[in-house]
């Protein structure tokens, strides 16, 4: 236990909670923990912390910013993977639950996502749909499909999955990026490769796939570059 002890002071208290979640790299944590553990507001509590501490705290939600803009400036697409590197289980796991962490209006959350790891059903993707055949080598894939029982039920037009998938979609292509995996979005919602992917798969008609997501490591050497498709000749400030 952090704090079993009433001796302890509130501020020992927040210098032990550090020291324990420093690696999750949020003050979050220790505001959470202040109150929990404190009988002290953090607003009580910040004003007797080391300066050192309050430096490293700084320091840190500069640093997770800095992340989070270089993981979205350098993501690209990368269509070559090293076919002898598997992904383990719990990594494709935390890339799906960033899929489940996009925004979806009203809260509908409208999506099922299909992990695919067997080898005949990623050929299965190369040879019958024509922006996939990259998945051939591609150790996995993901796919992100609208489910129409959830999205025909929600208070509000059921176009409204599409927007939703869209943003799980690129929660999951951010996500295998920061991971050190390289992934593409192919895309099967319209068109006749929606009833491609739901044979492969086996699915039924309330399940609409939006794109398929090859994903593996890149093969080594593989060290193109992002573009920068930034235009200010496309952005208007309205001050």
């Amino acid at each position: 236990m952090l704090i079993n002890d009433e001796n302890v002071s509130a501020k020992e208290c927040i210098w032990r909670a550090w020291c324990v979640y420093r690696d999750t790299r949020t003050f979050t944590v220790i505001k959470r923990l202040t109150y929990e553990l404190c009988s002290y507001s953090p607003r009580e509590i910040v004003p007797v912390l080391d300066p050192v501490l309050s430096k490293q705290c700084g320091q840190l939600t500069n640093n997770i910013t800095m992340e989070t803009i270089e993981c979205i400036m350098t993501r690209k697409s990368v269509r070559r993977f090293d076919e002898t590197k598997p992904i383990a289980k719990d990594v494709l796991d935390k890339i799906v639950r960033a899929g489940f962490a996009a925004p979806s209006a009203v809260n509908a959350r409208p999506w099922h996502f299909a992990v695919v790891t067997n080898r005949a059903l990623l050929d299965q993707f190369a040879e019958k749909l024509p922006y996939c055949k990259f998945a051939k080598q591609a150790p996995a894939a993901i796919v992100i499909m609208g489910k129409s029982d959830k999205f025909l039920k929600a208070p509000f037009t059921p176009d409204y999955w599409i927007q939703d998938t869209s943003a799980a979609t690129e929660n999951i292509l951010l996500a295998a990026h920061s991971l050190g995996l390289g992934a593409t979005w192919t895309s099967c919602y319209p068109g006749e490769r929606v009833a491609e992917v739901q044979s492969i798969l086996s699915l039924d008609d309330t399940h609409i796939p939006l794109c398929v997501v090859p994903i593996g490591y890149p093969v080594e050497g593989e060290n193109s570059k992002a573009k920068d498709k930034y235009k200010e000749e496309e952005v208007t400030y309205f001050e």
